[in-house]
């Protein structure tokens, strides 16, 4: 379960889980944690990291970060870092545009 901090205005959360699907490429974390709970899908909560630019999930330095988390630890992981673009949208879709 969660705990607060003594120190700070924050929790920590127990539980948390890092792999990547090897079929999408996506990196996925969870908070296994009871008090992260949602009335229609239960307790914890995902996080999903990948490095294409027109998704949703596009974070490529958390990507990066993660990446060589589970590099160091012998899991599949990405084989390279990928480029890390802007993520606001708009700049975004320009810099993918320019490229075209």
């Amino acid at each position: 379960m969660a705990e607060k901090a003594e120190n700070g205005d924050y929790i920590r959360l127990t539980g948390v889980t890092c792999w990547m699907d090897p079929k999408t490429s996506e990196i996925h974390v969870t908070f296994n944690d009871g008090d992260l709970h949602h009335e229609k899908t239960g307790d914890g909560a995902r996080v999903v990291f990948n490095s294409n630019p027109k998704s949703a999930n596009y974070h490529p330095a958390n990507y990066n970060r993660f990446g060589d988390a589970l590099k160091m630890h012998g899991c599949t992981a990405p084989a390279a870092h990928v480029d890390e673009g802007p993520r606001r949208i708009d700049k975004r879709f320009r810099e993918l545009n320019d490229a075209s």
